[in-house]
């Protein structure tokens, strides 16, 4: 993880190909869950194969979320260790990094994922609802957090220079659709 973090175009590529197959997960989940339900109108799919054609569907979307949340919080913790750097580097003073939230949040979300996967069943609607929905808001609140200190860190670094701020109001505008998005 640490060397993923470290250079810049193994970093992109990475995030990149997360985002790539977190959207074909989710293409594939839809497809299985579109033909898990008309299936039965217009093929007479046996009760079975549609159960198992839900359960693949719900299976791959948990999949598809967990590397989503993954991709969101690698660029998060990227751009709170940069803006940690950068304020270093121009006061002078080394700062402390805090590398066990990172390994926590990840083995959270992959949790969360986890357990969706395994308990995703009309049976379980209420437990489902928890890790669909709340947790993973909480990812979102908690990469809106992070990435809100972090431009904090910067504009205090950099309050006196305008030429830096410009991609700032950028990521002030990220910040602010992804607070859009968790209260949604």
């Amino acid at each position: 993880m640490k060397t993923i973090c470290g250079a810049k175009l193994p970093f992109v590529l990475t995030i990149s190909g997360m985002s790539a197959v977190t959207f074909a997960l989710a293409i594939v989940s839809a497809l299985l869950f579109n033909w898990a339900v008309f299936g039965v109108v217009e093929k007479d799919i046996s009760s079975d194969a549609q159960d198992s054609l839900f359960m693949a569907a719900k299976v791959t979307a948990a999949i598809g979320m967990t590397l989503y949340y993954q991709t969101y919080w690698m660029f998060t913790y990227r751009y709170k260790k940069v803006a940690s750097l950068v304020a270093s580097l121009k006061s002078g003073k080394m700062s402390s990094s805090c590398e066990w939230t990172n390994y926590a949040m990840h083995l959270a979300i992959i949790a969360n994922g986890t357990t969706l996967a395994i308990i995703n069943s009309e049976d379980h609607t209420h437990m489902c609802e928890i890790f669909w929905l709340w947790i993973p808001c909480a990812f979102v609140l908690a990469d809106c957090l992070v990435l809100f200190m972090s431009l904090t860190q910067i504009w205090y670094t950099f309050r006196n220079d305008t030429n830096v701020m410009i991609n700032e109001r950028f990521m002030i505008f990220h910040l602010a659709l992804l607070i859009v998005m968790a209260l949604s």
